[in-house]
């Protein structure tokens, strides 16, 4: 019984989660129809005069895939509610629902199904639309006997007649079969492929009986030909425990014959069958073509506005699934316009048509291949995809467009709208080319006083397509009376260049003349800050300009500095100096040397100083006693490290730091030899993204990147060098931080030399040994010979006087002595 009560929990939650589904789907299906108590859209009065009318023609139903006027409890029945269009035009959606009731309330809704598209009218679509409701009888407490209401009902977006759109039909339900086991149901998903698409086949057995069935043998089957077959040893009474088993398999098409087959699914030995029809078709493959593209108008301005239209037809036997147009410019590289799906399904024959609106502003002037292509991206199989595309020809032409873009006023240096009489006001304009075609080299730039009087002119050089450039003026305002003037500047004052726009050319602003002033006019002209990037701690040097016009006698007055975070509120008073200024010296420079205290965070920050902080002095305006500057703060910490070099070992010999004597190294030239150097960082912080630079006679011969050493730490670095010269070297080792040529830490000068022999001079030593040999082993025989042909005859002699003389003979001391240098050497 275990594996029954298995069986029992998956059904239950199937039912569980069908029951979810169907409650999410009568939810999702009534909100858009709630106005309406069948489920129905609320009708369009935009529709009615369309003459759409979608009525249900009939409610069809079988039990278990059978024709029954009265099904069985336990079986299941699916309804076919069948829909036309009875008016002359096409209905554009369509929503039909399904419930049912034995008479009092509450009725129990099945759902409801939407569908878009084209519902045509009987005329060219008799069969209308089928929609299919499912009902598990024995699950939805139904009773024998009864009669029970079941009633459809339909809506369109553009119903003109909804007093035919409820239908309904009476069905009473029959007991349940108690004599053995039966097939609740087959299902075929889909009952229509393309050959060598798959088919699901599912069967469910229930026995309706009394007692359990045993070895019961369940067989899925295509024109009689066993796909699956499953042997259940015993199946407990559905109406007891609730048991059903399930059996399932998938029918590959592949191998199939065009034409309606039977699925049949089997029970035995007690007989009990249910069959389906299931329809394999050819392959039916779509070929879409861009049938015609045009573009209105095909010559036109750039920046004019043109429309693009494309209409596509399905030439082959397949329907089309949801595919794209796409417009593009074709060149190198391709420029996409626009992409659009046209439709979400294509049939054969069927036309669908897509059009837009496009600025030609970025194609520019000339003649331009525009192409209409469906399916750009390959999605849909297609025996033929040449004639996916059709190309078009645009011709655009254009016209310089001159306009100034913007005025701009300095007096003194400072961004001003006013002066006084007498001064020299510098005037900026940035002149653009709003077109899409060269300025001409006669063009004009005047600058105008109150609209008439011309102060100034100068020439515009060519200015291609959508270019600027800035032209300048300098207006000496001597003898132009005080007030308000409007200073103009404007593009081809002439009127001599064709434009696309000649409303345009002018720009034009306020700009404030006052007579010389009686009172003092402070101004701080410039602040500099050096360095702008420092060390908490560290002291900052500024230095600022300030100065005064007007002033008659001298003037006392205080510089005040602020600071605070970038961007804020102004900063808190960090500094206040006097400031003396006389008519005789009108401008001065301002030092102060100031230290930012512990007290800050690291981070960006605004340094400000303002002469007359208090607007004590009347002047003619406060705007311009104020200047600002940038300044980053940065941690301490992260940059104190003090990377040392310690030793520097090298193949035979060491050189340790603070060691002054000097210390020679002999190498081979051209063969490599292992430098290694030890560092230390006495620092309280991790030395990073440091490089170890070695120097041979001044010149760089190579760099290393120092690991990460941490405080107190020490590293190691090897480098392996070769020298290429004979002779002797000097050496030198640089830390350096960021980058081989960064920030200098240290410069070691190690108290080495490097001795470089030519190659293979240390393997000649040997041999040079044996030869020095050879020639004193010589040597000692020449000298003895020599002696003994000194010997007289056969003379008696003093024996003692002859070993005596032997003993203090030159040559053979000479000989000893030359053989002991040979060997000590």
């Amino acid at each position: 019984m275990g594996p029954h009560h298995g069986h029992r929990e998956q059904r239950r939650g199937i039912i569980a989660v069908a029951g979810c589904l169907l409650l999410l789907g009568m939810v999702l299906t009534a909100l858009p129809v709630a106005a309406d108590p069948h489920g129905r859209a609320a009708p369009s009065t935009a529709g009615r005069a369309l003459s759409v009318d979608a009525v249900i023609v009939s409610i069809g139903y079988t039990s278990n895939g059978t024709t029954k006027l009265h099904p069985n409890l336990g079986e299941r029945v699916v309804f076919t509610i069948n829909v036309r269009n009875v008016g002359i035009d096409n209905a554009t959606w369509v929503n039909v629902s399904l419930g049912y009731s034995n008479g009092t309330p509450p009725t129990i809704d099945l759902g409801a199904v939407n569908r878009t598209g084209n519902l045509t009218n009987v005329s060219t679509s008799p069969n209308g639309w089928d929609f299919n409701f499912t009902l598990e009888t024995l699950d939805a407490g139904l009773t024998v006997g009864t009669n029970y209401t079941f009633a459809a009902d339909v809506g369109t977006h553009n119903d003109t007649n909804v007093t035919n759109d409820h239908f309904e039909v009476v069905i009473s339900f029959e007991g349940p079969l108690f004599d053995q086991p039966i097939i609740a149901y087959l299902t075929t998903e889909p009952s229509s492929v393309e050959l060598g698409q798959p088919i699901f086949l599912e069967m469910v057995v229930r026995n309706l009986g009394n007692n359990a069935s045993i070895n019961q043998t369940l067989t899925l089957s295509i024109d009689g030909v066993p796909l699956a077959n499953q042997t259940i040893e015993e199946l407990y009474p559905f109406t007891i425990f609730g048991d059903q088993y399930p059996l399932n398999t998938t029918w590959q098409t592949t191998n199939a014959t065009i034409g309606v087959h039977e699925a049949c699914a089997q029970v035995s030995p007690t007989v009990s069958q249910l069959c389906a029809n299931v329809t394999v078709t050819e392959v039916l493959v779509p070929d879409l073509v861009v049938e015609s593209f045009m573009v209105l108008p095909n010559a036109t301005q750039v920046s004019e506005p043109v429309i693009f239209s494309a209409n596509v037809v399905n030439l082959g036997t397949g329907s089309a699934a949801p595919c794209n147009v796409t417009f593009l410019r074709v060149a190198n590289p391709f420029l996409v316009l626009n992409e659009s799906r046209i439709f979400e399904s294509l049939g054969p024959g069927e036309h669908a048509t897509v059009s837009f609106s496009y600025n030609t502003t970025g194609l520019g002037v000339g003649s331009h291949k525009i192409r209409a292509t469906v399916d750009r991206e390959g999605v849909l199989a297609e025996n033929n995809t040449t004639n996916n595309h059709l190309d078009v020809v645009l011709n655009l032409t254009s016209f310089p467009d001159l306009s100034p873009e913007g005025l701009n006023f300095t007096v003194g240096g400072v961004v001003a709208n006013t002066a006084i009489v007498g001064q020299s006001v510098h005037v900026s304009t940035t002149v653009a080319n709003l077109g899409y075609d060269t300025s001409p080299a006669d063009a004009q730039l005047a600058l105008l006083l109150d609209g008439d009087t011309e102060l100034g002119r100068k020439g515009l050089l060519p200015l291609g397509p959508l270019g600027n450039f800035t032209k300048t003026f300098d207006w000496d305002t001597t003898g132009v009376p005080a007030g308000v003037h409007a200073l103009c500047v404007q593009a081809d004052p002439d009127e001599t260049v064709v434009e696309l726009d000649e409303a345009n050319n002018r720009r034009c602003a306020s700009f404030a003349i006052s007579a010389v002033p009686s009172v003092p006019d402070l101004v701080v002209e410039s602040l500099a800050i050096t360095p702008l990037v420092i060390d908490l701690g560290a002291p900052l040097q500024l230095t600022t300009k300030v100065s005064v016009s007007g002033l008659k006698g001298d003037l006392e007055t205080n510089l005040r500095y602020t600071f605070g975070p970038a961007g804020g509120a102004p900063g808190g008073p960090i500094e206040t100096q006097a400031v003396f200024l006389s008519e005789a010296q009108p401008s001065k420079l301002v030092p102060l040397t100031w230290t930012a205290s512990g007290t800050y965070a690291s981070g960006v920050y605004d340094l400000c100083a303002q002469i007359d902080p208090h607007d004590v002095v009347e002047e003619t305006q406060e705007e311009n006693n104020r200047a600002c500057g940038s300044v980053t703060l940065r941690d301490p910490v992260s940059f104190r490290f003090q990377l040392e070099v310690i030793s520097v070992t090298f193949p035979g010999a060491s050189a340790v730091k603070g060691k002054t004597a000097r210390e020679e190294v002999a190498i081979t030239s051209g063969k490599p030899v292992t430098l290694q150097t030890v560092l230390h960082n006495g620092g309280n912080a991790e030395a990073r993204l440091t490089y170890l630079v070695f120097y041979i006679d001044e010149q760089n011969v190579g760099a290393q990147l120092i690991p990460p050493v941490g405080p107190g730490n020490n590293t190691t670095v090897n480098y392996t060098y070769s020298a290429n010269e004979v002779g002797q070297l000097t050496f030198r080792l640089e830390v350096r931080e960021g980058s081989p040529t960064g920030i200098l830490r240290h410069d070691y000068h190690v108290p080495t030399v490097l001795l470089v022999r030519p190659a293979g001079s240390e393997s000649a030593i040997i041999p040079m040994l044996y030869v020095i040999i050879a020639i004193a082993l010589l040597l000692v025989i020449v000298v003895a010979v020599i002696a003994l042909r000194r010997r007289p005859g056969p003379t008696y002699i003093d024996y003692r006087a002859s070993r005596s003389a032997a003993t203090t003979d030159d040559s053979e001391d000479e000989a000893v002595d030359y053989t002991s240098e040979l060997g000590d050497e």
